[in-house]
């Protein structure tokens, strides 16, 4: 394959790829797919024990070893690949299934954790809150469960007082469960809750009823909240209404603005939404100019990348996360670092990889448009780029 010497996890890709969507088209059951795995795995370890030439030692190295030398290593771990996906969909899709039937339609008592919580567009809307819920329990049982899901709250009033880390307790809320649609019709609502791992909205209208269980001394995620809103209000009193707009969705990402949705009809009526979209260029673009700047200082080179890797971070925490930012952020970072190791990846070894990663996270990712054309373009740029390389060379 023509990518296999410069990512050996591109044909795995391709295999997740695919069993991710026929899992989607199928339908199989658990157990069949459970089956499938063992099988392969198996089939793996028959096969590393027969490999020829391969002496005994780490096995780590024999595995790598097997992998490079041998055809039937690389289907096999394809095959992995490939009843994975359909096992990671499935799960995913199971669980959703178990948690609706447990708590949808019912008046439920939570306990959870406030992972974020953002102003929505105009300020009389309310907030947008996301919880964690640690423990449920419907209103007519006894007992509390343990539970680990996502709910999203949308409310009319404030949560007054409450930061992101605070671990609280809200009463007789309920949500309903979205129809959802299958994947080749196009994703409903409900499969981008799943995608997020959320499993409902909740509505409050008025007053907000809740009870605060504990209140960590200090706590990551609230820094970086506090310091994500603290810059963009900070950046709110000294800009104008408009160049907050624009500065808020170019720049840091930010859709949740009061009046943004007139700004973004105003760019699609000319067919220039994709301006106000924030995608890898802008990165890109900062890249560029710190690195103009970062060369003007005498100092190492090494203090120099550091430096590049520290602000894209910085960068990263004030931006709210998109999948097409985070693509190129993260894989501008894996270069840099793989640099101070003194590994060289190519920019195609890196994509494969990263994009390998975030489809095991979230296998429903690959349903859904910003992440096809983020990776989808990036994949054909790279691969052009594979072709005229060679050509530029000789002329």
């Amino acid at each position: 394959m023509l990518y296999a010497q410069e990512s050996p996890f591109f044909f795995p890709l391709l295999c997740l790829i695919a069993g991710i969507y026929l899992q989607t088209q199928c339908e199989l059951p658990m157990g069949v797919l459970l089956g499938g795995v063992c099988l392969v795995v198996v089939g793996i370890i028959v096969n590393i024990n027969l490999a020829p030439g391969l002496r005994r030692g780490d096995p780590s190295k024999v595995v790598a070893a097997s992998y490079r030398r041998m055809p039937v290593s690389r289907l096999l771990i394809g095959l992995l690949f490939f009843c994975a996906g359909g096992v990671l969909v499935q799960a995913q899709r199971d669980w959703q299934h178990i948690l609706l039937e447990s708590y949808a339609d019912k008046q439920i008592d939570i306990i959870g954790t406030i992972d974020d919580i953002t102003q929505r567009a105009a300020p009389e809307y309310g907030q947008i809150v996301h919880i964690r819920v640690s423990r449920a329990r419907d209103s007519t049982l006894p007992d509390a469960q343990d539970v680990d899901f996502k709910l999203v709250l949308y409310t009319t009033g404030r949560l007054a007082g409450l930061q992101v880390g605070d671990v609280i307790t809200l009463q007789n809320i309920s949500f309903s469960g979205t129809p959802s649609v299958r994947m080749t019709d196009g994703p409903s609502f409900q499969d981008h809750l799943l995608k997020e791992h959320i499993i409902g909205s909740v509505f409050i209208y008025g007053h907000i009823e809740y009870g605060l269980v504990h209140r960590p001394s200090w706590s990551i995620a609230r820094w970086v909240w506090q310091l994500r809103e603290s810059t963009y209000h900070g950046l709110k009193k000294k800009l104008t209404p408009k160049t907050l707009q624009y500065v808020a969705l170019i720049f840091l990402g930010n859709k949740q603005q009061e009046k943004s949705e007139d700004l973004r009809q105003t760019f699609a009526y000319w067919g220039l939404s994709h301006y106000l979209a924030r995608a890898g260029l802008h990165i890109v673009l900062f890249i560029l100019v710190w690195q103009f700047l970062l060369n003007l200082l005498p100092i190492h080179l090494l203090i120099k990348r550091f430096l590049l890797i520290a602000m894209c971070c910085v960068y990263g925490l004030l931006s709210w996360y998109s999948i097409p930012f985070g693509r190129a952020l993260y894989s501008f970072l894996l270069a840099e670092v793989g640099k101070f190791f003194g590994f060289q990846p190519t920019f195609f070894h890196t994509l494969t990889l990263l994009c390998c990663v975030i489809l095991l996270f979230s296998p429903l990712q690959l349903f859904f448009l910003d992440f096809q054309l983020t990776f989808g373009l990036t994949f054909i740029l790279s691969w052009y780029g594979r072709f005229t390389a060679p050509n530029k060379q000789e002329s």
